[in-house]
């Protein structure tokens, strides 16, 4: 199964199994729609309330799979301690997971991200530039601009 939601930006791909959130990731296009799951609707629902500012953290069941202890450690650190409307360098936050040095494995780290907008990977920069993001470095500009002005605007 699996569920599909349009953003400003694009389309997002959503897929659980059982009760937990397995992918989310921007797709091309949308060709067939299946039938979402309910967590995949609820997913879609906290979609639509982040891109209209009146969400700054995803509350779904998801698992990251078989990723390496070190990337969960840095999962985990990102979504404790970078909130909306924040950035952290893949240096900071490799000093942060008592690794100085590893700025590298922050960054394969993201690219292995399988919820990439649930655990926000978008807020990992480089020091002097923006860095990567699977679906575009403008996408990734935008998720950032996006959350700095509803930030903003809830002061």
């Amino acid at each position: 199964m699996a569920g599909y939601y349009q953003s400003p930006i694009g389309w997002w791909k959503i897929e659980a199994v059982g009760e937990a959130l397995t992918w989310v990731g921007m797709v091309d296009s949308v060709s067939f729609q299946e039938q979402a799951t309910t967590l995949e609707q609820e997913t879609m629902q906290q979609l639509d309330a982040y891109f209209h500012g009146r969400l700054t953290v995803f509350d779904v069941p998801y698992s990251l799979g078989e990723l390496s202890p070190f990337s969960h450690q840095i999962f985990q650190l990102l979504l404790d301690h970078v909130g909306y409307g924040q950035r952290i360098t893949y240096g900071e936050l490799a000093n942060m997971a008592n690794a100085p040095g590893a700025s590298r494995a922050v960054g394969r780290a993201m690219s292995s991200n399988p919820i990439t907008i649930i655990v926000p990977c978008h807020r990992v920069v480089g020091r002097h530039q923006i860095g990567g993001y699977a679906w575009s470095t403008s996408k990734k500009i935008w998720l950032l601009d996006h959350e700095l002005q509803h930030l903003r605007a809830q002061r």
